[in-house]
């Protein structure tokens, strides 16, 4: 018998690679008004890594448009948003299930309109749903509590996360050995090479059998039995 290795596919692992869609909302926090108007647009590339079964390592990169808040009142200012942050995300069931509900929270930073550098603290919760084995449907929604004033917002994301087979979901399977290698009467000659393959034979003599042990093969000789 020979053996190979085999993942599972109902059990995919805990990281891999998430892209998705980005919605941020800047003044929600500041009016209380809820407006699919004030999202404004991007995207989003999350690195995880699984660091135990219901806990992984999330690294989301984002780029997208905002609507700054001037102030309170005095209107707000579009321009471009870039975040990177590192999360510690704790679900509530492993990977390998069909729905798997999370929450999280970390520290990031927030670079406006590439000049102007604050500090985040993200907290929020997603929802990743398996598709395959190794496809979610993934969405995330945080609120970030940022540096400065005017700064925290809401920030929603949609996707897909893709991951690969751990090496501990690996099972070994046997398998069938080729039939060269098979040796069906047990005589130390493998059939392939055996010219009596069912029937025990000597190495000699190609594995046929010689009852009379005279030299020759049964299949012969014109007197088996007799030497």
């Amino acid at each position: 018998m020979s053996a190979s290795l085999f993942a599972q596919g109902q059990k995919p692992a805990g990281g891999g690679l998430a892209v998705r869609y980005l919605w941020t909302n800047y003044q929600l926090p500041l009016n209380q008004k809820w407006s699919y108007l004030d999202f404004t647009y991007g995207a989003e590339l999350e690195f995880r890594q699984r660091l135990g079964k219901k806990i992984d390592l999330g690294v989301p990169l984002r780029l997208g448009s905002a609507l700054f808040p001037r102030g309170k009142t005095d209107g707000f200012e579009k321009g471009t948003l870039a975040s990177a942050d590192l999360q510690l995300q704790f679900k509530t069931a492993p990977s390998g299930a069909k729905w798997v509900w999370f929450g999280y929270s970390g520290a990031g930073i927030n670079l406006e309109d590439f000049e102007r550098a604050k500090w985040a603290l993200p907290v929020g919760g997603g929802l990743d749903i398996r598709l395959s084995p190794t496809v979610f449907l993934s969405s995330k929604m945080e609120y970030r509590f940022s540096q400065g004033d005017f700064s925290d917002h809401l920030q929603a994301s949609f996707g897909f996360r893709f991951v690969s087979f751990p090496k501990d979901q690996l099972i070994l399977v046997k398998k069938k050995a080729p039939a060269s290698r098979l040796d069906r009467d047990g005589d130390g000659v493998r059939d392939g090479l055996d010219l009596c393959p069912d029937q025990k034979g000597l190495a000699a003599l190609n594995g046929c059998p010689d009852a009379d042990l005279d030299g020759f093969p049964d299949n012969n000789d014109a007197c088996p039995t007799i030497a």
